[in-house]
């Protein structure tokens, strides 16, 4: 059973999110929350925080600036009266971030940002300002012009 809180882990060696430096892996972080919506939450997804401080919803207009980071495993859905709880990283490597270029590439270390109505994270642009920004940025150039895609990243929501 889950306690929903705050937890660190360093991952083991054969994981991902491992540095190229096999002696000191790359540090995480990851809260326990409760999945506040009626569908399941993906690994990569991102999530912001809901007005308890216990669950973790998809991102609006309202909520953009309370981030939480990148769901890490999948949460179920919600079905009263059973709730689901999981992992949401939010600080250190993720290997799977869902990430959607907004013009059409990103270059490594470019800004990211929660959307309004959308699991996934945008790259940078003039056009997107806000408290949220620059908690994310890429770890690597990508291109995607349709869809969006797992990519590395470094979160950094606390």
């Amino acid at each position: 059973m889950f306690i929903p809180g705050l937890y660190t882990a360093r991952p083991v060696a054969n994981d991902q999110s491992t540095t190229t430096d096999a002696i000191h892996p790359a540090p995480a972080v990851y809260v326990i929350v409760r999945n506040a919506e009626t569908a399941d939450m993906s690994e990569g997804y991102a999530v912001c925080v809901t007005a308890d401080g216990v669950g973790a919803e998809k991102p609006t207009t309202a909520k953009l600036n309370c981030f939480l980071g990148t769901v890490r495993e999948t949460i179920s859905a919600f079905a009263t009266p059973v709730y689901c709880y999981g992992l949401v990283q939010t600080y250190g490597y993720s290997p799977t971030t869902l990430i959607l270029a907004d013009d059409t590439s990103a270059a490594a270390g470019d800004s990211l940002h929660a959307v309004d109505s959308q699991w996934y994270m945008l790259s940078n642009s003039a056009t997107n300002t806000g408290l949220n920004m620059g908690l994310a940025q890429t770890l690597e150039a990508y291109t995607n012009t349709v869809t969006a895609a797992n990519n590395k990243c470094w979160i950094h929501a606390m």
